[in-house]
């Protein structure tokens, strides 16, 4: 597949994915399969804190939040920064607007390839960081 390609794919599978996380927070109990099939079995992110969690606490993590509170999230800046035939790095701006103000973080993930995906790639990495919104 043209690497150009893969890259719109990618920046499209980062938008879709959080709009999956909204309608999860809003109530949308559906999306949660969403999410779940996106993410690779060995899934692991480090949230802004630093701590790592596992693909089963991210997810338990969005189950205990379903329906518990309205946000909005935007995506700035999706860049595929490094492309190969099995993997690719991206990075973005993640800011969410709720019920108590504004958060931002800068947010990096490494897709694997995966014909069995969303948009052929799997969420195998991420790591977040804080930015003043």
């Amino acid at each position: 597949m043209d690497p150009a390609v893969r890259e719109t794919m990618a920046i499209q599978e980062i938008v879709e994915l959080h709009r999956c996380f909204e309608q999860i927070f809003a109530g949308d109990a559906a999306a949660l399969s969403r999410v779940d099939s996106a993410l690779a079995p060995s899934f692991a992110m480090v949230v802004p804190s630093g701590e790592v969690l596992s693909r089963d606490q991210v997810m338990g993590g969005l189950e205990g939040s379903l329906g518990s509170r309205a946000v909005a999230i935007r995506i700035l800046n999706p860049t595929v920064r490094w492309i190969t035939v099995s993997s690719m790095l991206a990075s973005y701006e993640e800011w969410q607007d709720g019920p108590t103000g504004t958060t931002a973080r800068q947010a990096s993930v490494l897709f694997e390839v995966d014909p069995e995906g969303h948009a052929g790639l799997r969420w195998q990495w991420v790591h977040e960081t804080w930015m003043a919104p």
